[in-house]
Parts: structure tokens; C-alpha cells; sequence
């Protein structure tokens, strides 16, 4: 009686078929495998791979800003945020790409009150979102008192953050303002 025949593949580096399990069959078991016991290919999946190498990945072609493809559709939207602290920190990002100082404003009071309120990781994030909103407001108008501000805003998201929590972003900007009054006095 002779063995069932296991699956085999293709052997990539070696052209070779190889059992699943990395036993090589001899000859006389791949006559075998290929005329007696392997079933048509329309009939049954196959249980033999060959393998090729990988297609080399080719970087995307950068189009200018101002191009626009025609007769493709614009890419799709991401989805509306569902949480205050997202929807929050998506209409700062609005009124920053807008230079719009009044809307900022308003972002600072509603970012400073949901400090007061939130607990948790959320708490972290969210000085460190209001701190970003007092540097867009301080980036606009130049002001010392803004200014004031601001620094004060990045010292205290920087000191209560958790460990290893701080961004290199917030101590960039934390690093500029002080070196900025520094060079004031």
C-alpha cells in the first residue's frame, strides 16, 4: 500500500517542490503526485504555489497642489467626528486655516471650560489641544499677553502630562516662547 501523498509548493529560492512541512518529495513520489493522484485542475483547488518575488513597490507619482484629475471623483470625506474633544479640535484646525482670530477666541473659552470638566486621557489631550489653540491665537496676533498665555498653557499640559506622554511638538513650541521672552528681557 503505498502513502497518501501530502500537498506540495513550489520552492521559492530553489525551483524545487517542497513538501508543506519542508520535506522534499524523492522522484518517484512526484510522478506520482502529478499523474495518478492529483485531480484535474477545474475539479479541486491546486495544493501546489509557485512563487515569484515581490513586485518592486514604486513610490506614487506627486501631482502639483493645484492640479485637480478630472472626471475622478474627490476623494471621500472622513467621517464626521462623534466626540466633543474631536469635534472641538477639528473646528480649531478650521480657524486656524483660516487665520479667523474671533473664532479662536471663542475655541479658547470652549477649550479651557472643557478642561474643567474632563477627567482621564482625555484631560491630557485636551490641554494639549487648548495650548495649540492659544499658539494659533498668539501666531496671529503677535502679542506678549497672548504670548503669556500660551507659555503658560504648554508648561502645564508638559508638567501633568504622564510620563513619556508629552509630544516633541509641545516642547518645541514650549522651548520657542521661552526663548523668546528670554531675548525680550
Amino acid at each position: 500500500m503505498k502513502p497518501f501523498p501530502r500537498p506540495t509548493r513550489q520552492a521559492p529560492d530553489y525551483g524545487e517542490e517542497t513538501h508543506i512541512f519542508g520535506i522534499t518529495p524523492s522522484p518517484s513520489q512526484r510522478e506520482t503526485n502529478d499523474e495518478d493522484l492529483a485531480p484535474p485542475p477545474s475539479q479541486a483547488p491546486s495544493t501546489t504555489r509557485k512563487t515569484s518575488p515581490p513586485e518592486p513597490v514604486r513610490p506614487a507619482e506627486e501631482k502639483p497642489a493645484g492640479d485637480k484629475p478630472v472626471g475622478d471623483n474627490p476623494p471621500a470625506s472622513a467621517p464626521p467626528p462623534d466626540t466633543p474633544i474631536q469635534r472641538l479640535h477639528m473646528a480649531t484646525v478650521g480657524a486656524e486655516g483660516r487665520g479667523d482670530l474671533a473664532d479662536l477666541r471663542r475655541l479658547r473659552s470652549a477649550w479651557k471650560e472643557y478642561v474643567s470638566k474632563v477627567v482621564g486621557p482625555d484631560r491630557s489631550r485636551a490641554k494639549r489641544e487648548y495650548a495649540d489653540c492659544l499658539w494659533a491665537i498668539q501666531g496671529i496676533t503677535g502679542k506678549r499677553g497672548d504670548q503669556k498665555d500660551t507659555l503658560a498653557a504648554y508648561r502645564d499640559y508638559l508638567l501633568s502630562a504622564p510620563a513619556g506622554g508629552a509630544d516633541n511638538r509641545s516642547a518645541s513650541r514650549l522651548r520657542q516662547l521661552e526663548e523668546a521672552f528670554t531675548e525680550k528681557r
